[in-house]
């Protein structure tokens, strides 16, 4: 691609993504989705009643009460998971709003992409900047301090367009 502009893009991936949904920033998703009470206490309860034993040594433990997290294979689980995530591009667009995130525009007049979300993988788009890296790097970070989820490290690719320098 040639062009002025410097862009790059980050592909992240979240450690178990959804064993580590915190169930208060569920909670509170909920009710930002104008869920009524009697439902969202209803989701909650399904979430929240998970126990599990664990084969220690040929045998079994006690039952774990979980504390946090979705369950896959439960059917509300990916629409729980998706809207939680929204949260994450919400988040994206009002640092845009401010004006601190760079977005990606595919022409001077065109359409900007600031993320594609991919079940447990996020594509984030913005300048190439290391200010940029800086604010993707902090709004990564006060998502997951909000909803408990971590980046995997190990898993993540950073990539810039070929007009940006190694350095």
């Amino acid at each position: 691609m040639q062009g002025k502009k410097k862009f790059m893009m980050i592909k992240v991936d979240l450690q178990k993504a959804y064993g580590r949904l915190s169930w208060s920033f569920i909670r509170n998703t909920l009710e930002l989705a104008g869920l009524d009470r009697q439902t969202s206490s209803a989701i909650m309860r399904c979430i929240t009643s998970t126990n599990f034993k664990i084969i220690w040594n040929g045998g079994t433990t006690e039952e774990v009460q979980a504390s946090r997290g979705i369950r896959q294979g439960n059917p509300l689980s990916p629409y729980i998971f998706v809207l939680c995530m929204e949260r994450q591009g919400h988040l994206i667009e009002d640092k845009v709003k401010q004006g601190v995130w760079k977005p990606f525009k595919i022409s001077k007049d065109g359409p900007q992409i600031l993320h594609l979300m991919f079940a447990d993988d996020l594509l984030l788009f913005a300048e190439a900047s290391t200010r940029q890296a800086e604010i993707i790097h902090d709004t990564l970070v006060e998502f997951g301090l909000a909803s408990g989820q971590k980046i995997s490290v190990e898993k993540t690719r950073f990539t810039c367009l070929k007009n940006v320098s190694n350095q």
